[in-house]
């Protein structure tokens, strides 16, 4: 995931221009077909310290639903177009993220596999994520077959609902991470939704089947929320953030390598573990340059900490450098 750097980014929403995200070109609202539905209000001055966004809103009936959709199909208008002709191929291979700016104000659900806020994305092969926010945690929807299929599968501890936030989704061959304020909080492997059955669920298309596809919303009637949102972008590459909040952070508080979806509360001997376990730093040391990109693989040739893509120092690999980053930083904080 830190192996490419970020290009420009293209924006779909910026609450900022004091306009609705269909009125920005990029992304269609939809409430849900029939009766009922949610709402998007526009709040171009919410106050000191807090960004203009759009309101979603689907409370208080489970059964509202409404969100933004790259793409829309509606007779006449089949096959499946997306709203903005210059919208991105979402290249897993190549690797994009996607940015959106986010406070889940509250939410609601009556079972424990749907959530009032959700985000897909699917990449140009058909492979995607989606990720659902709960009041205190996010996670992600199992692909495959019922009955797996949209059921919980990896998530992680999160506050959704104290400020906006900004996630960043970064996919990249088969996995995805996500990001928060550019720490890391979950990752997994990109799924297949393709056993949807969208037919029976009203709509005139299979989102989970629709290549390079964007949602952002309350996409189902077990669920609802009001969901503020003030900006949304594209970029190609992977996001080049660290796992770890620094250098000597490599793993989880039980010594797995990051990443990891379990609890990692920074700076400990989960850390040291990792770095001198049989797959750590001597080992890595005997690899040469195929250690390059390892998990001890922290540092220049220098023992200056290595910078985020491009890398522009000598490194060779896992060396003295890497040793001394390690315990140059070990007993420091996180930032």
């Amino acid at each position: 995931m830190l192996a490419a750097t970020t290009s420009h980014a293209q924006v779909l929403y910026d609450a900022s221009l004091a306009s609705l995200p269909g009125d920005q070109g990029y992304l269609a609202y939809l409430p849900p077909l029939g009766t009922g539905g949610g709402s998007e209000t526009l709040v171009s001055n919410p106050g000191p310290g807090v960004p203009a966004h759009v309101r979603m809103q689907t409370l208080p009936e489970n059964s509202n639903r409404g969100g933004y959709f790259s793409h829309v199909a509606f007779p006449p208008f089949i096959p499946l177009s997306p709203v903005n002709i210059a919208w991105p191929v979402l290249s897993s291979a190549s690797g994009y993220t996607v940015r959106f700016d986010v406070r889940l104000q509250s939410e609601s659900h009556a079972t424990p596999n749907r959530a009032g806020f959700s985000v897909i994305t699917i990449d140009s092969t058909g492979k995607g994520i989606e990720l659902s926010f709960w009041p205190g945690s996010i996670w992600a929807q199992e692909g495959g077959q019922a009955p797996l299929l949209f059921t919980q599968a990896e998530g992680a501890s999160v506050d959704t609902t104290s400020a906006f936030a900004r996630y960043e989704l970064s996919v990249h061959q088969n996995l995805y991470v996500l990001f928060k304020d550019r720490r890391f909080v979950l990752f997994g492997a990109l799924r297949d939704y393709s056993a949807f059955d969208a037919a029976s669920s009203g709509l005139p298309f299979n989102p989970y089947t629709t290549r390079s596809f964007l949602f952002l919303g309350d996409n189902t009637n077990s669920a609802s929320a009001t969901t503020l949102l003030s900006r949304v972008q594209i970029t190609q590459g992977p996001a080049p953030y660290r796992f770890g909040c620094q250098p000597a952070d490599i793993a989880d508080d039980s010594g797995n390598t990051l990443p990891s979806n379990l609890p990692n509360n920074g700076l400990n001997e989960g850390d040291y573990n990792a770095f001198f376990g049989a797959a750590g730093f001597f080992f890595q040391a005997s690899l040469g340059p195929s250690a390059i990109g390892g998990t001890c693989d922290i540092a220049c040739d220098s023992g200056d900490p290595l910078p985020l893509p491009p890398v522009t120092c000598t490194n060779n690999g896992v060396n003295e450098g890497d040793f001394n980053c390690f315990f140059n930083n070990l007993f420091l904080p996180c930032p």
